[in-house]
């Protein structure tokens, strides 16, 4: 692996790579993973570095794009806490770095973990949340994934009974408020449900649902991007159960993953380990029998 300090978008960052991908993540700000692409091959990442909300409290939030590490649920008076500042440490590991934030006014510090892995492209990521508050917090680990629109994402749904008798349901669909029903980014499948991220529409839209089979794709420019964590059977999730949501408008889509709800007492931790991948030279329409032999072509789901 290769190191070296840049600029990008305005931000100190770090660059890793090696002859199979090269990424980015930002020091100054963040932090964030704000650049991920194959050799020779564009940035997967969205880069919104002007992209800004106003202040719910203490400041505008800057979205500044690629990956980032919240922890929810979503609330405006933690969740949009600025996170402008240089990152309070940055360590180099054995193919990868590890960093970590200050801890922000909820309490919270937020460390961010990267390591490539020498023989693919293929990249762990680990979002950790530590308490450092006087009190417990109820909250979970989220990984929030922005990538560049003009592609499609892909949410695996469910297929098996989850009883002998198909009697108890099985699969749901999770909207918020401001996403209409009828969208035309949406498309519905019984194996695969589809998310065009269109440049065109401003308008926000945010779907979610019980990912047990554990990844989400996004394709764009016969490029293929998964990104894979468990489903944990059982366990309590936010947002009526979603353990994955894809958000879209114009400027950028979010692929999320959401760690189970947990309660950390002062100074302990939690953690969410995402494997991503990504895939060249990869053809693809949001067609449900393409994904299922692209699945079993490329090996997803084992």
């Amino acid at each position: 692996m290769e190191t070296k300090e840049l600029k990008f978008l305005g931000m100190d960052c770090l660059e890793l790579s090696n002859s199979h991908l090269t990424l980015r993540v930002t020091k100054s700000a963040g932090p964030r993973l704000i650049y991920l692409a194959l050799p020779g091959g564009k940035n997967i990442l969205a880069e919104v570095p002007d992209f800004i909300i106003p202040p719910p409290i203490g400041g505008p939030f800057r979205i500044l794009g690629g990956h980032r590490v919240w922890h929810g649920p979503e609330k405006e008076q933690r969740t949009y806490l600025p996170d402008d500042r240089p990152v309070a440490e940055v360590t180099l590991t054995t193919d990868g770095v590890r960093l970590t934030a200050e801890t922000d006014a909820a309490g919270i510090q937020k460390t961010l973990e990267v390591t490539l892995a020498p023989d693919r492209a293929q990249v762990t990521v680990i979002d950790t949340l530590q308490n450092n508050g006087f009190w417990p917090v109820t909250t979970y680990p989220w990984g929030l994934t922005q990538v560049r629109p003009g592609g499609f994402a892909i949410l695996p749904q469910n297929t098996q009974p989850l009883d002998t008798y198909s009697l108890i349901s099985n699969r749901a669909i999770v909207l918020w408020p401001y996403a209409r029903v009828n969208d035309p980014r949406l498309q519905l499948g019984d194996r695969y449900c589809f998310v065009r991220a269109d440049p065109a529409r401003s308008e926000s839209f945010k779907v979610g649902f019980p990912n047990r089979r554990g990844w989400l794709g996004y394709h764009i420019d016969r490029t293929l991007f998964v990104k894979r964590t468990p489903y944990q059977q059982g366990a309590t999730y936010a947002d009526m159960g979603s353990s994955s949501e894809v958000y879209t408008n114009d400027r950028f889509m979010e692929l999320e993953f959401l760690g189970p709800l947990a309660e950390l007492e002062p100074g302990q931790t939690v953690s969410l380990t995402e494997t991503w991948m990504l895939f060249g030279d990869i053809d693809l329409s949001p067609d449900e029998d393409q994904v299922d032999e692209l699945v079993r072509r490329l090996g997803l789901e084992h």
